[in-house]
């Protein structure tokens, strides 16, 4: 966008380019105040009078990245550089200014970003199962050795086979952490969800307990197997449960999780009953990187990158949910059901049309 305001604040030229990227055309922007262009949550006066004054005392202002809004609302990250334009007096008229629209590219650089941060939790993971894994071998072959020594039976016995079953506990979850850990290409073609939940379910149990909030099962035994991998239908669901928890934190609450077959379809359900998703952001529930969680509370798996893995392998993502701030007179929840198409013997699928 290339536009040119006055001395006064005021548009005198927009350009087709400023048209497409904010949806004004020229005859609405010409002569009116280029403030409109900045989200009202923005300081506007200190905004514009930052700006004014280095362009006036500097003669430019040089890849200036701040935020602008678009005749629809949408934001925009733009980078933004301004020249100050001076008449045949040598005084100021004004100045020029090209904005670009950087929130494409920040988009990108935030997925890569996260992409890496994903990738250095799973190898950090990784190294701390293997070095916790080693002093739990050592616990589990002494126990077996002390065991001898004692008859079946005695409080001695006991003692060690308490310490034996909580080690064998202790090994699974770091197991359970390694399978999260390893590198996963998708390259698994069929997902057993019994077993899949299974592996979550025992992972997030022990949290679960310690926010008081209760898991309650449904979950039907000999599901069909479905299309996909495996480690990424877990990432999904662990990632499902991650949201709930949060929605719950503080009052405890009940987390539920169904899964039933329905003809050629596998539907997985994470309800919650916690603060629900207000109707101003549904639409942007599944928009990348869009989270209303604060910094640092993220689990570094978007539900952008949920629908994505879904959607990768034929399944639908969908959710369903009420706010306690839109209806304070209904209960608040909100439930998040994933459908899998089932894999039929030699590899056909009916949800390959979805």
């Amino acid at each position: 966008a290339i536009i040119f305001i006055d001395n006064d604040n005021r548009v005198k030229l927009w350009n087709r380019g400023a048209e497409m990227l904010f949806g004004w055309t020229a005859e609405e922007m010409l002569n009116s105040r280029f403030r409109r262009l900045i989200p009202p949550e923005l300081d506007i006066d200190k905004e514009l009078q930052s700006i004014r004054k280095e362009v006036y005392s500097k003669g430019h202002v040089r890849h200036y990245q701040t935020q602008r809004m678009t005749k629809s609302g949408k934001r925009l990250t733009v980078n933004l550089s301004r020249t100050l334009i001076k008449g045949e007096d040598g005084e100021p008229i004004g100045s020029a200014a090209i904005v670009q629209d950087m929130t494409d590219k920040i988009e990108m650089d935030k997925h890569i970003y996260h992409t890496e941060k994903l990738a250095s939790i799973g190898i950090l993971a990784a190294g701390v199962a293997h070095e916790i894994n080693n002093p739990l071998a050592i616990i589990l072959g002494f126990t077996d050795l002390l065991k001898e020594q004692f008859k079946a039976g005695s409080s001695e016995f006991e003692d060690l086979k308490t310490i034996e079953e909580n080690a064998n506990h202790a090994k699974m979850i770091v197991e359970n952490l390694l399978g999260f850990a390893r590198v996963s290409e998708g390259l698994e073609d069929v997902v057993y969800v019994n077993g899949a939940l299974d592996t979550v379910l025992n992972i997030v149990k022990n949290t679960l307990m310690t926010k008081k909030i209760d898991m309650v099962t449904d979950i039907q035994p000999e599901l069909p197997p479905v299309r996909g991998d495996a480690r990424e239908f877990q990432q999904v669901i662990f990632n499902l449960i991650n949201n709930s928890t949060a929605a719950m934190s503080g009052d405890g609450g009940t987390l539920t999780i169904s899964a039933e077959a329905d003809e050629d379809w596998v539907h997985v359900r994470v309800k919650d009953n916690g603060t629900g998703i207000p109707e101003e952001i549904k639409a942007h529930i599944f928009d990348p990187f869009f989270t209303t969680k604060k910094v640092g509370q993220g689990t570094g798996l978007g539900l952008s990158l949920c629908y994505g893995i879904v959607h990768k392998y034929g399944g639908r993502m969908s959710f369903t949910s009420v706010a306690a701030k839109d209806h304070p007179d209904q209960p608040s929840g909100t439930t998040f059901t994933v459908s899998m198409p089932v894999e039929h013997a030699g590899g056909s699928s009916k949800g390959d049309d979805s």
